[in-house]
């Protein structure tokens, strides 16, 4: 049966589809004792040799299987190998023996008419002979497809992984696919796991005298085989329950409610009729006049998970509240509190915070710089010539974070291991020096570009393209810094490799000449934001873009200005410098690039929602 079994998964690979299919268990036995599997002969890329090979690890009796899972496995090598296979395709006869057996009263009634030899008795003696056979096969077989049914969860338990992983984001949509997902998916391989169980007992109860804490041996290897699959089998449904059912049935609650946050929300201040009444307005008294050119659109189905703060009174740019960063899962969202703006359009950031969003306004921009003309536009004198020329970028209006993401919103969103929520190398307590601590408000680092993307993207959200990223950074300004033409314009506005960083060491040439007061990554908002209210666009920590730089300007993709391909696409931009370095790396038009898994202490993440067309 392991032989059968390792031939239908062969049948699988190779085919897509299972040898034998049927809409009830009983349809489903009758063609397994019944019915040869689909021919492979003739099949694009299967040559006849890996066709006998299948064919014979499906044959019905075991006399013509493989002795062994071995002896598969050697045939499997020679095939490989290009040497001959003792496996072979049955003969013609074989084939007329076959139908024979399967098609019993068109054989005899073929054999009647041919030879006339048949007597009455005899067909009824046939008759009942072969019901009785066929009786005790389908007994044999029952047990056969029983334990199919157990090693086939190993393939069943990595389609409930993967579709688990279609399931987001946990908005209303979705909660019919996720309630199938818990019911169906994980609830059969809940309900396979009695079955495992015992027939992991038998085997045990079949194993060879060995130390108490020896792995378990049992005398073939066809046992073996089955009793180590079953074994993993069942650690990996108990892995699926501890883990992704618990955060696919979260999901499902946040789905099911988020509707009603979005729109409803207790603490909120303003309704989101209110907020778009005041964007449509564009008066600059509501709201900013920028958003007059596109009237950015806010439709429900974009904002699910938003609440409006209102309109910063510094910026007059309106900026939202994420719920889902400020929710850890536990306790009632909709006790959530609201931010509100101080006078001067400040938000105070604590452990419970979640991501504020601004919306930015769409429109035209120049993007780079160049270091030839004085009178030019961007002119840089250090620009080096791949951040040039200087284009035209056209954007639609979208929402950036106006923080880079603390440790607390990334522990709060991720839903993976304990290494993937709290991947910070100076993670939230480590004392860096005497009574001073990294907290949860530090910007979260060490974070790979995949499990950026991975993140955001379960939660309706992305990151930052390089055109929004330098849109979003510059806020109308054309100098190398938003802050000015020289680098020590940051003080003050960005936490970079100055002073503090280096304790006093007379070290001119390595470090900016104003003192920060941070030897390592600041709480995020520390410093003063940019015209836009973003806070750390230059310095803290870098930031992962969605894109990769293209050196020959390969143009921009209309709306977010993503780059439409790149002489390194396993690579993807990091913008924004950091407190390791000078001001100079981090100037508004450059970028660096890394590998996609890159870590790194001064690396973290930025947040963006995209928003439907102009």
């Amino acid at each position: 049966t392991d032989v059968w079994s390792l031939g239908v998964i062969l049948f699988e690979l190779l085919t897509g589809e299972l040898p034998f299919r049927a809409d009830t268990r009983e349809a489903l036995l009758h063609r397994i004792l019944t019915e040869d599997p689909p021919s492979l002969r003739g099949r694009p890329g299967i040559s006849d040799d890996l066709a006998a090979i299948v064919l014979r690890a499906l044959e019905k009796s075991p006399d013509r299987r493989y002795a062994s899972a071995r002896a598969f496995a050697e045939d499997l090598d020679a095939l490989l190998a290009h040497r001959p296979v003792s496996a072979r395709l049955p003969t013609t006869f074989e084939r007329l023996q076959r139908w024979a057996r399967r098609e019993p009263w068109q054989a005899t009634t073929i054999a009647a008419l041919g030879i006339g030899l048949l007597t009455t008795g005899c067909g009824f003696w046939l008759a009942n002979e072969r019901a009785a056979t066929e009786a005790l096969a389908k007994q044999q077989l029952a047990a056969k497809v029983e334990e199919y049914d157990l090693l086939s969860g190993v393939v069943l338990l990595e389609r409930a992984r993967a579709a688990e992983r279609t399931l987001f984001p946990a908005w209303p949509d979705r909660v019919a696919a996720m309630q199938h997902w818990l019911a169906d998916d994980c609830g059969r391989m809940e309900r396979l796991r009695p079955a495992i169980a015992a027939a992991l007992a038998t085997l045990r109860a079949q194993a060879l005298p060995t130390p108490a804490d020896a792995p378990v041996r049992l005398p073939t290897e066809a046992q073996q085989f089955r009793f180590d699959s079953l074994t993993g089998l069942d650690r990996g449904i108990a892995g699926l329950l501890q883990t992704e059912q618990q955060h696919v049935q979260a999901r499902l609650d946040w789905a099911q409610r988020v509707q009603a946050l979005t729109f409803a929300h207790p603490n909120a201040k303003v309704t989101w009729d209110e907020a778009r009444r005041a964007i449509a307005a564009a008066d600059g008294v509501v709201a900013h006049t920028a958003y007059a050119a596109d009237r950015p659109r806010l439709p429900d189905e974009q904002v699910l998970g938003l609440v409006p703060i209102g309109m910063n009174p510094a910026t007059r740019l309106w900026e939202f509240y994420d719920l889902r960063s400020a929710w850890d899962g536990t306790g009632d969202p909709a006790a959530l509190s609201i931010p509100t703006h101080a006078a001067d359009g400040s938000i105070a950031v604590g452990p419970d915070t979640g991501i504020v969003f601004v919306l930015l306004p769409g429109g035209t921009f120049a993007m780079g710089a160049q270091a030839d003309d004085p009178n030019g536009r961007h002119h840089d004198p250090e620009a080096p010539g791949f951040v040039g020329p200087v284009q035209d970028v056209t954007l639609d209006p979208f929402l950036i974070a106006r923080h880079e993401t603390t440790q607390a919103q990334w522990q709060r969103l991720s839903t993976g291991s304990e290494a993937h929520r709290k991947p910070s190398g100076f993670a939230a307590g480590f004392e860096h020096a005497p009574g001073v601590f990294i907290t949860a408000v530090h910007p979260v680092e060490r974070v790979t570009w995949t499990a950026a993307v991975e993140v955001l993207g379960e939660h309706a959200m992305t990151l930052p393209t390089e055109a929004q990223w330098e849109y979003a950074c510059r806020a109308g300004t054309g100098t190398p810094w938003w802050t000015g033409k020289d680098s020590g314009s940051l003080a003050g506005a960005a936490n970079v490799y100055d002073l503090a960083a280096t304790r006093g060491a007379l070290k001119p040439e390595v470090h900016e000449d104003f003192d920060d007061g941070f030897k390592l990554h600041a709480p995020v908002g520390s410093f003063r934001a940019n015209p836009f209210g973003l806070f750390d666009m230059h310095g803290n920590v870098g930031e992962w873009c969605l894109d990769a730089p293209a050196l020959n300007q390969f143009g921009f993709r209309p709306g977010d200005g993503a780059r439409p391909r790149s002489e390194m696409p396993d690579t993807r931009s990091q913008r924004g410098g950091s407190f390791q370095q000078q001001g100079r790396p981090g100037r508004s038009s450059l970028w660096v690039i890394g590998p996609l898994e890159t870590r790194a202490i001064d690396l973290g993440v930025r947040a963006v929602r995209r928003l439907g067309p102009r």
